[in-house]
């Protein structure tokens, strides 16, 4: 099933102008290998009309040796007008410097790792890339590399990276604390 979302923007109260934009991925229902496992999904950000995602940052926290483990907290997109676009983020960590494509991004991976049940320390997402659109991915540094990478989910043709959604799991105060679970990327027209 593929999901659209219909994004409006007004110019004045008496032109709107519509744009179909699409879900990447574009299941409806959860998708482990991108949504993870826990937490609340956030409010869509998107770049301001006429820019698309040409680079990102990542919020990660350091492995924490015996203590709680987080992994990935927060992921930071940025549009190639200058504006910075992010969903839900979480407490921990620092971010990273920026990495660019230096053209648009038209689709992403991440990196997941899987419930660990019992005792074990759960950290959910640990990394995420852009794919862009001249084919090579962009990077930015991050202190944990737990888990398995998702497939690279590309825009359809035509479109690019313009907008995230991100689940974030709320701070479990002295539980097991996962932070940042998933992403949600939006596509849509240039």
């Amino acid at each position: 099933m593929n999901t659209k979302i219909l994004s409006i923007f007004c110019m004045t109260s008496f032109s709107c102008i519509a744009f179909a934009d699409s879900l990447l991925p574009n299941y409806s229902d959860w998708y482990g290998p991108t949504d993870g496992y826990w937490g609340g999904w956030g409010a869509w950000d998107r770049c301001p009309q006429g820019q698309y995602v040409d680079g990102f940052k990542l919020k990660s926290e350091s492995y924490q040796g015996e203590g709680d483990d987080t992994g990935l907290n927060g992921i930071s997109l940025h549009c190639n007008g200058g504006a910075n676009v992010s969903s839900s983020v979480a407490q921990w960590g620092s971010w990273s410097n920026d990495s660019y494509c230096y053209n648009p991004a038209i689709g992403f991976a991440i990196q997941i790792e899987t419930p660990q049940g019992g005792n074990g320390d759960d950290t959910a997402a640990n990394n995420f890339k852009l794919i862009c659109s001249n084919g090579n991915s962009a990077y930015a540094s991050v202190q944990t590399n737990f888990g398995n990478w998702s497939q690279d989910l590309v825009c359809p043709a035509g479109q690019v990276v313009v907008g995230i959604q991100t689940r974030v799991e709320s701070d479990q105060v002295g539980g097991d604390d996962t932070a940042l679970n998933g992403a949600r990327l939006i596509c849509g027209y240039r």
